[in-house]
């Protein structure tokens, strides 16, 4: 995980001279450390401000005499790219294991530097024999692609193609290896069972990849002839997780940017997304997960009394017996996973269990 630390220059002396203090660090997340720098600077006044990565090779926020508040917004478009690229190649290669072949090396920078060394250290060994002026091409491209590697992050994932035109590796264009990460991804799940699915982790890729960042585009069916109907927008993400549907269609909310986008399922059951046009990619995730868990689980249920029971539940109810599923149990993977307390769990999971014993008591199961 990318941290961010929050650098101080105290006055003009201190800004001239390069003495800086670090006034926050282990920060994880950019808005908020941003957040955080503009509410120190209020209270301090400090003669300069800058919000950089931890291990200070880039600035994405500062606040300076000359420019006020300066938000670097190439980098930190860099930064949200790579933090995908790596997220995705975690997905599909667990434990960051590097790829490595003649034409290719795919995984952690300092990973990928270890094994550009190892090969130079292959061309350079006497008993290889290798041509002199090979050596020296292999010599010189490695020493100048891994100064270049030593600008990133160590921990970043980055991948090196073997070029045509000079005979040696460079650098692949990051939108495109995350664009294919996220297309094997989601290739990858296709084999798996909906209960073993990361949900959240499809929808947030089939969004990204069709550059959906909000529901301001998409609305009710009868606004087709002036907007996309969301209708078809959930109906091709309920394909990519493999849920078959009978129907599904919009309809406008309460009140203005809202809809309720019903969907239809085989032996008359159905359930609702309840959207807003303002609507972010991670409450639109929310919402859909949220739901299909909710149906999972009542699919699963296995007799009549049960699935009422569980039919009885809250969504956030449901969300904790769910994952507890998925999770053997264990209370304080639920409270990360759904990120709430331990305590918030537990009483959810309680409540859960009384409502669907109540249903067994009346008919005199327990």
């Amino acid at each position: 995980m990318r941290e961010y630390i929050i650098k101080i220059w105290e006055d003009e002396e201190c800004r001239e001279e390069g003495i800086s203090d670090v006034v926050g660090i282990g920060l994880t997340d950019m808005k908020d450390t941003i957040e955080k720098a503009k509410h120190i600077m209020a209270l301090h006044n400090y003669a300069s401000l800058e919000v950089q990565t931890q291990d200070e090779k880039t600035t994405v926020f500062a606040i300076t005499p000359e420019d006020s508040e300066q938000y670097f917004n190439e980098e930190i478009a860099k930064i949200e790219l790579q933090d995908k690229i790596n997220k995705y190649f975690k997905l599909i290669y667990p434990g960051n294991v590097l790829q490595s072949s003649d034409a290719e090396i795919f995984g952690k920078v300092k990973d990928v530097i270890k094994e550009l060394k190892e090969n130079q250290e292959f061309t350079n060994a006497p008993e290889n024999e290798s041509d002199e002026e090979w050596v020296e091409f292999i010599n010189t491209e490695t020493k100048e692609l891994i100064e270049d590697l030593e600008n990133i992050n160590e921990e970043d994932i980055v991948r090196l193609q073997e070029s045509p035109m000079s005979g040696f590796f460079t650098t692949s264009d990051m939108a495109d290896v995350l664009k294919e990460l996220q297309e094997s991804y989601l290739k990858h799940m296709k084999d798996f069972n909906i209960t073993h699915k990361n949900i959240s982790n499809i929808v947030e890729t089939y969004l990204d990849i069709n550059e959906i960042t909000n529901l301001m585009e998409y609305g009710a069916d009868s606004d087709i002839d002036t907007m996309e109907s969301q209708s078809d927008l959930f109906k091709e993400i309920l394909k990519e997780l493999d849920i078959p549907v009978a129907n599904i269609f919009t309809r406008d909310g309460h009140g203005d940017g809202r809809y309720d986008v019903i969907v239809l399922f085989e032996k008359e059951k159905e359930y609702s997304f309840d959207t807003k046009a303002w609507h972010t990619v991670t409450e639109i995730t929310k919402e859909i997960e949220e739901n299909i868990e909710s149906n999972e689980l009542e699919k699963i249920a296995g007799n009549e009394i049960l699935y009422k029971g569980i039919k009885a539940l809250t969504k956030k109810q449901k969300g904790v017996l769910s994952s507890l599923a998925k999770n053997n149990n264990n209370l304080s993977k639920v409270s990360r996973e759904l990120n709430i307390d331990r305590k918030t769990a537990r009483k959810l999971r309680d409540s859960a269990i009384s409502i669907i014993s109540e249903f067994f008591n009346k008919k005199g199961g327990i």
